[in-house]
């Protein structure tokens, strides 16, 4: 698949949480000419990724209108949750949900659950790599439901 052909596939991918982790996917999917739309509560981190070509949303409910996948990739599960439990009523059936996170397992099972009842695809995908790695492409996710 070429990067044109990707983009068309896939649409814009919008990244929540622009730390370390969270600008290399983003900067990775730019790379291959994936379009990105960010999100973070820090404008600086904003700032930088829009520097390099990504759409900035101005506020995290917005994402949903841009893209139908989301990923998350923030500090821990309570955070998770809180991001979830915010945009609940603005995520749309059949979207999905990568939650990139380092968390609890049961309470990831339980975010599958109650996605699922709601017809949105939820995978839990660790990763195990660096943000060096990630900006080459070379981790490993674990990815469950």
């Amino acid at each position: 698949m070429t990067r044109a052909e990707g983009s068309a596939v896939l649409g814009p991918v919008a990244v929540v949480g622009l730390g370390l982790m969270g600008q290399a996917i983003a900067r990775r999917l730019l790379s291959i000419g994936i379009q990105v739309v960010g999100y973070d509560v820090d404008s600086q981190r904003c700032s930088e990724l829009h520097t390099v070509g990504a759409t900035i949303a101005n506020h995290l409910l917005d994402l949903p209108t841009f893209s139908q996948v989301l990923v998350l990739c923030l500090p821990d599960h309570r955070v998770v949750a809180d991001v979830m439990t915010a945009m609940a009523s603005k995520l749309p059936a059949g979207c999905l949900v990568i939650d990139t996170s380092t968390g609890d397992p049961a309470a990831a099972a339980s975010l599958g659950a109650e996605c699922a009842a709601r017809y949105i695809d939820y995978l839990d995908a660790s990763i195990s790599g660096s943000s060096v790695q990630v900006s080459k492409g070379e981790v490993v996710a674990m990815v469950g439901t």
